[in-house]
């Protein structure tokens, strides 16, 4: 076959295309070698000043479409929920508590979102009424609501002497945001406008929340 004319005609487009191919390679990374540092300022300025912008929804408009249509809806993971408590704050970072018979202090429910992210939910620990909860990065407002709707009914609808929790089990009383942009923030607005009226409805709580810090400050105060 090789003495047919046409066998050394295709050899040769194969070899062109191939030396083609590999000098747009080089090319290419050529390129982005030098271009590299201009793409990076450029893409840390597009982060820092467009992206906190009303522009930057349009990254979450695009995540939530991504897992509705594409993924069916599925979150990329499941719930984790760690017990915090109050002794491992004396022990080194990552120790494990020496009593295991302490009962914890809060505990820390992470909630997936989104594609990639994850939002918190800080729940107190006490044995009887509504506890209070904070809400940390709700990016994603539908996931935070639904594992709130999740916690109040599976996880603290009992008291600790298996009667069952007071209305409305848990109670919202601070949404913390770790930085301005959209994928740890969208989704505030709706939890407040959901959750604020449970909020006001169980002022008191907050009220012996203020108490207690007024109290720490002024022993604090006393003791210095």
């Amino acid at each position: 076959w090789c003495s047919l004319p046409a066998a050394w005609l295709g050899f040769a487009v194969l070899l062109v295309a191939a030396v083609t191919m590999g000098a747009l390679q080089v090319v290419v990374g050529l390129v982005a070698l030098l271009f590299s540092p201009v793409v990076r300022r450029a893409t840390l300025g597009m982060v820092r000043h467009i992206y906190p912008t009303e522009v930057g929804r349009v990254h979450v408009w695009f995540m939530l479409f991504v897992r509705r249509y594409f993924l069916g809806g599925r979150r990329h993971a499941r719930p984790l929920r760690v017990d915090l408590k109050a002794s491992a704050a004396a022990l080194p970072r990552w120790a494990v508590a020496a009593d295991a018979a302490e009962a914890p202090r809060c505990a820390v429910h992470v909630v997936a979102g989104l594609l990639d992210n994850y939002s918190y939910v800080i729940v107190e620990r006490r044995s009887t009424g509504p506890l209070r909860c904070a809400v940390v990065d709700p990016g994603d407002a539908d996931a935070v609501l639904e594992a709130l709707r999740d916690l109040r009914e599976q996880h603290y609808d009992l008291q600790d002497d298996g009667t069952p929790r007071p209305e409305p089990v848990l109670v919202v009383t601070a949404l913390l945001v770790t930085h301005k942009h959209w994928d740890h923030q969208a989704g505030v607005r709706k939890v407040l406008r959901v959750e604020r009226p449970r909020t006001k409805a169980h002022a008191s709580l907050t009220e012996e929340d203020a108490a207690a810090a007024a109290a720490a400050d002024a022993a604090d105060d006393a003791a210095d």
